[in-house]
């Protein structure tokens, strides 16, 4: 959803996003800005809780007390090694009520994508991340086998599109207007000047106005599915999602 290319942008103009990020891959050849202290902890309570990032449906996450103390101690570590810091892992969606709790003068900034597109996006990266590494004709052969399972990966997908951002809109529903922007990722080019402008006045950073047009790249985001067959009840309840996400960004100033 234009997270990689938000936190490389916030990083650039001054913000710590973390001491040890996530490599690049195929997928995403810049790199991914991901914090690996939050991602293999984030990894480690769904693992704890039996579910994966994609699969957790409306499951409830449970966190022991080894949970949050481990939060704390990585929370205090980056307050202690940075004067301001910040992170980017998408699967911090399913924890905000933790780190609420740890983190209540918390400020967000959430960059979100049309929900065809993100299952496109999904699709596509599943489709070529095994289709790579085999041989001819294996290749052509998994692309006959991949129609079979396309319509279950698309569910899945979007399923978890809903249930990520409806826990973001549930989050951001208990927080002062002055902690929060949503902007879509399509317009956070356009808009960066204001959407930093909002994220200094909510946390009090000090950051300079690095040009986001420097670190971003049209083709990073890559072809999708656009033909993609939706299920009809969850593409009914995605819109509905989309549409408050959209009211949201309107009402928070960053977009007309």
């Amino acid at each position: 959803s234009g997270t990689s290319l938000t936190a490389e942008w916030l990083q650039k103009c001054g913000l710590n996003i973390g001491d040890r990020l996530l490599r690049a891959d195929p997928s995403n050849n810049r790199g991914h800005f991901e914090d690996l202290d939050f991602l293999d902890f984030h990894k480690e309570i769904l693992m704890d809780n039996g579910v994966d990032y994609l699969n957790v449906s409306n499951k409830k996450i449970i966190y022991t007390d080894y949970h949050r103390a481990k939060a704390v101690s990585i929370i205090n570590l980056k307050s202690n090694l940075h004067g301001q810091w910040g992170w980017k892992e998408p699967r911090t969606c399913l924890f905000l009520d933790m780190y609420h709790e740890l983190l209540p003068e918390a400020c967000y900034l959430v960059v979100y994508r049309h929900y065809r597109e993100v299952v496109g996006s999904l699709l596509n990266r599943e489709f070529h991340s095994v289709r790579q590494k085999l041989k001819f004709p294996y290749k052509n052969l998994y692309r006959f086998r991949f129609k079979f399972k396309e319509a279950d990966l698309i569910k899945d997908y979007l399923v978890s599109w809903c249930n990520y951002n409806e826990r973001l809109l549930e989050y951001i529903s208990h927080l002062e207007k002055s902690q929060y922007i949503v902007i879509p990722d399509d317009q956070l080019v356009e808009h960066s000047a204001m959407a930093l402008k909002g994220l200094i006045s909510g946390s009090g950073f000090k950051l300079s106005d690095y040009p986001i047009s420097s670190v971003y790249e049209q083709d990073l985001k890559g072809k999708t599915y656009m033909k993609i067959q939706l299920p009809n009840k969850l593409k009914k309840k995605a819109e509905n999602i989309w549409s408050k996400l959209n009211s949201i960004a309107t009402n928070n100033a960053i977009v007309k």
